[in-house]
């Protein structure tokens, strides 16, 4: 009884801290991802039509946000990132540096994991 009611007591706060080193250990927030979200299923379908024609591999999922249905394509790692940057690209100059600083300490990373 006493183990339960510790665990109903714990915070929202000790909750997040958990996820947090959980992430951290996984090394889950190194990893670079380029997200779109929207409400369109027909838009979103296309997109990641478009994705699959670009040979970028996109996973396209759907979840509930403040009560409406809205769905979202991911590109996962430093090869998609990679594929998309040289491929597609993007037009705003800030997300243009961060996609190329990025990869830079990507590759930095994989050297020293080589040596």
């Amino acid at each position: 009884m006493k183990l339960q009611t510790k665990a109903l007591k714990l915070k929202k706060s000790n909750f997040r801290k958990i996820k947090k080193q959980n992430l951290i250990n996984k090394n889950i927030l190194n990893y670079p991802t380029v997200q779109l979200f929207c409400r369109s299923e027909r838009l979103a379908t296309d997109i990641h039509d478009i994705f699959l024609r670009f040979s970028l591999n996109s996973k396209k999922t759907q979840h509930f946000k403040r009560g409406k249905l809205e769905y979202a394509i991911r590109l996962y790692g430093f090869d998609q990132l990679s594929k998309f940057t040289n491929r597609i690209g993007f037009n705003h100059p800030a997300k243009a540096n961060k996609v190329t600083k990025t990869l830079e300490e990507g590759i930095k990373r994989a050297r020293r994991s080589v040596w």
